[in-house]
């Protein structure tokens, strides 16, 4: 059985909220108290909400892995490997 997820791509608003044509999918929360006064786009909760965005993209990237020639495979890689980069 073939599992099911709302299609990307998703977004991140403020907060940490992720949503998909401005429907809620979910949310990431901060659980260190010790942030406040920082901009919301440096809290940890902001990384975690993008990884979390990126999910769609990555899953997309990560079937491309499968399946495929040689050349289509490291085209998939290198896309993947540069998604990733992003995140640091």
């Amino acid at each position: 059985m073939k599992s099911q997820h709302t299609p990307g791509p998703w977004t991140v608003a403020p907060l940490g909220t992720i949503e998909f044509k401005g429907g809620f999918i979910g949310e990431a929360y901060d659980m260190n108290p010790g942030y406040y006064g920082e901009k919301s786009e440096d809290l940890p909760m902001m990384a975690n909400a993008r990884l979390m965005a990126a999910a769609p993209e990555m899953l997309e990237l990560l079937q491309a892995l499968t399946g495929f020639d040689s050349i289509r495979k490291a085209h998939a890689m290198r896309a993947t490997l540069k998604l990733l980069k992003e995140f640091k």
